[in-house]
């Protein structure tokens, strides 16, 4: 019964752990492939499934993909306009932090 209860708990909770994580309605909706209008009726409801939830757990507890694909594009870019440096020049600027 412990089972049953911890679903019933989670399923209820399923709101409380979207607005905690910090994304919308429509980027979770879109990440699980439902319709946002369906999305924001089953989260009035709370009238999950156990796919939905499965579903809807992966998507707030998993590093944002596209956040990190971005910042991977910015540190690419980053890296390509650095300067090299030099062996000597790096051996003077690490003795200057000294």
């Amino acid at each position: 019964m412990r089972i049953i209860e911890s679903y019933k708990e989670l399923k209820r909770n399923i709101p409380l752990l979207i607005e905690a994580s910090g994304y919308k309605d429509n980027y979770i909706a879109r990440k699980i492939g439902m319709p946002i209008p369906n999305f924001s009726a089953k989260k009035r409801r709370s009238n999950w499934d156990e796919e939905d939830i499965e579903r809807i757990i992966k998507v707030i507890s998993s590093p944002n993909e596209e956040v990190e694909d971005i910042l991977d594009a910015i540190e690419a870019k980053l890296a390509m306009q650095s300067e090299d440096v030099s062996y000597e020049e790096y051996k003077l600027e690490i003795a200057k932090w000294k």
